[in-house]
C-alpha cells in the first residue's frame, strides 16, 4: 500500500524528532546555539567594518568597480543573514547581542590594533603640491 503525503510527513516529523533528541543528549544542540550566536556575533562585527571600509573608499574616491561590486554582494548577503537570524531571537537576546557586540569591539580594536575611532590628518596633505606633480585639479571634501 502506497503511503499518503500525510504519512510520510508524520514518519519524517518522528524521524526528525529523533534526531533533534540525540543531538540534544549528546550536546549538540547547544554547541550549534553557541556557534550560531558567535558566528552572528561576526557577521554583525563584518558589517561594520564594512560599512567603514566603503565610507572611506568613497569619502576618497578610491571606489574600484569589481570592489564596489562585491561589497554591493557581501551587504546583500548580511542583509538576508540578519533578516533569517532575527526570526529565531528573542528581544533579551537581542539585547545580549548588542553588549556582545559593543565588548567584542573594544577585545577586536585591542587585537588588530586598529582604534575604533579614526580622524585623518589633514596636517599632512599638501594639496597643491599633489595637483601640481599630477597636473589636476582635486577636490577636496575633508
Amino acid at each position: 500500500m502506497k503511503k499518503t503525503r500525510k504519512q510520510i510527513q508524520k514518519e519524517q516529523t518522528i524521524l526528525r524528532n529523533a534526531y533533534v533528541e540525540i543531538a540534544q543528549q549528546t550536546g549538540a544542540i547547544d554547541r550549534i546555539t553557541k556557534l550560531m550566536s558567535a558566528n552572528y556575533l561576526l557577521i554583525s562585527y563584518s558589517a561594520f567594518l564594512v560599512d567603514e571600509i566603503q565610507e572611506l573608499l568613497e569619502k576618497y574616491n578610491l571606489t574600484a568597480g569589481k570592489l564596489v561590486r562585491c561589497t554591493e554582494k557581501i551587504t546583500k548577503a548580511q542583509d538576508e543573514f540578519f533578516t533569517a537570524y532575527s526570526k529565531l531571537i528573542s528581544k533579551e537576546q537581542t539585547i545580549n547581542w548588542a553588549n556582545d557586540l559593543t565588548a567584542f569591539g573594544e577585545l577586536f580594536t585591542q587585537f588588530t590594533n586598529i582604534p575604533a575611532e579614526w580622524e585623518p590628518d589633514k596636517d599632512k596633505i599638501d594639496v597643491e603640491k599633489i595637483e601640481k606633480k599630477y597636473g589636476v585639479k582635486l577636490n577636496i571634501n575633508n
